[in-house]
C-alpha cells in the first residue's frame, strides 16, 4: 500500500485517498477546500492533516507551506525554518505520474544523500528543518 509511514503515520499524495481513507473521511476533505498535494493519517487515531508544500512536483526535498489539521480545524503556516518531505516517491506509486513528477529520479536522490549521511538519531531528528538541511546538502555537495 502506498505511503510513507513514521511510527502510527502514513504521508499519502491526495490521488492515493481512497486506498487510505474511509469514504466519510474522503467528503471531509473534499469539504475543506483546502488545496493540498499530501495526506498525513494517522492510523490508530484516523487524525488527518492536509499538507500543502511549496512546489511539490519539481524539488528533491519539498518545503511544507500550510496544513489544515480536519479534526482541530487548525491551519499552520510554516515560519522561518519550515519542515521538509524527505523520499517524496514513497508518497506515490512507481508508475505516478503527474506534473511531470520522476519517481526513479526521486528515488536516485534519496539513495545519494543516504549514501552520504550518517545512520544516526542526532542526524535524523534534525534533517526535517530546512536550515539543518541547506548546510548538511551543501557539507555532502549536493544541491537543494
Amino acid at each position: 500500500m502506498v505511503g510513507k509511514r513514521i511510527g502510527h503515520k502514513v504521508w499519502f499524495h491526495t490521488q492515493y485517498q481512497s486506498e487510505r481513507l474511509t469514504e466519510q473521511e474522503m467528503l471531509e476533505v473534499a469539504d475543506s477546500g483546502f488545496d493540498h498535494e499530501v495526506v498525513r493519517l494517522d492510523v490508530k487515531t484516523r487524525e488527518i492533516a492536509l499538507i500543502k508544500y511549496v512546489d511539490f512536483y519539481n524539488t528533491h526535498e519539498p518545503i511544507l507551506s500550510r496544513s489544515l489539521n480536519l479534526t482541530s480545524g487548525k491551519v499552520t503556516h510554516q515560519g522561518v525554518n519550515p519542515l521538509i518531505l524527505h523520499h517524496k516517491h514513497q508518497t506515490v506509486k512507481p508508475d505516478f505520474d503527474l506534473h511531470g513528477f520522476d519517481y526513479v529520479e526521486s528515488v536516485k536522490r534519496s539513495e545519494d544523500w543516504q549514501s552520504r549521511s550518517p545512520r544516526t538519531r542526532s542526524f535524523t531528528s534534525r534533517i526535517g528543518r530546512l536550515d539543518f538541511w541547506q548546510g548538511h546538502l551543501f557539507a555532502i555537495g549536493l544541491s537543494l
